[in-house]
């Protein structure tokens, strides 16, 4: 399955840059419309199965010693490779300077200002369904954290009861999302066409050519070389 997978991603892939380079201005209504709905679809599934999943795990987990220090390992290994990954990627991008002559957007709405306390607000969901709405997924885990500690304290029956409903949610929203996968060739096909056509038509390919090195060029230090230096720190080998 998997590799069947990534061979007709690959070739819905090339089919689209073939086909957007050759002639394809009228599949670019429909590929707009794949791609839409790929987009639409990823932003629906991705916060529930969030929500659901960090859920049912707090509320699988049996003793709540153990649970502390599930939460304490995985909040300081996320915050820590998270500052390794940030501080590497301002690293890269004052070596790179890839902002370098690419001229701004002209408009009063283009820049908005927003303050770091504005910000952190946000991530406090006014209600439990607006982080579905928002998308807003550190709101989802704060939420599934909140509900699940205090979940633990309910009795029996009802713990039992809110313990299954979130094991239903998870395994609901990723059977969803399987599906969603084996649809991905489609919308690679959709992707690929349209960025074809984009640059066909005068998309400034260059000015955002020096932004795509320094993100790869980032995600691959990070990954081949500081994650296996963590990795190595703690006694993990990450050749197995």
């Amino acid at each position: 399955m998997t590799k069947n997978l990534q061979y007709w991603s690959t070739a819905s892939v090339l089919g689209g840059i073939l086909l957007g380079w050759d002639n394809g201005d009228p599949f670019i209504p429909t590929a707009k419309v794949l791609g839409d709905v790929f987009v639409r679809v990823m932003q629906c599934f991705a916060v529930p199965i969030v929500f659901f999943s960090l859920l049912s795990v707090i509320l699988d987990v049996e003793k709540k010693s153990k649970l502390g220090k599930t939460f304490k390992l995985t909040m300081g290994y996320t915050l820590g490779t998270t500052l390794a990954s940030a501080s590497l990627g301002v690293l890269v991008y004052v070596l790179m300077r890839p902002a370098i002559g690419v001229q701004p957007m002209e408009g009063a709405d283009v820049c908005v200002k927003e303050t770091y306390a504005h910000a952190l607000i946000k991530i406090i969901p006014a209600n439990i369904c607006d982080i579905f709405v928002s998308g807003n997924i550190i709101g989802a885990v704060l939420c599934a954290m909140a509900l699940g500690g205090v979940g633990r304290s309910l009795p029996k029956d009802l713990f039992s009861m809110l313990r299954t409903c979130a094991r239903l949610g998870s395994e609901l929203f990723l059977r969803l999302a399987r599906l969603l996968v084996a649809g991905l060739p489609l919308f690679l096909w959709a992707f690929a066409l349209l960025f074809v056509q984009d640059v066909q038509k005068g998309f400034v390919f260059h000015q955002v050519l020096k932004y795509i090195a320094a993100v790869l060029l980032t995600q691959t230090l990070h990954a081949f070389v500081i994650l296996p230096i963590l990795l190595k720190y703690k006694g993990i080998s990450f050749r197995k």
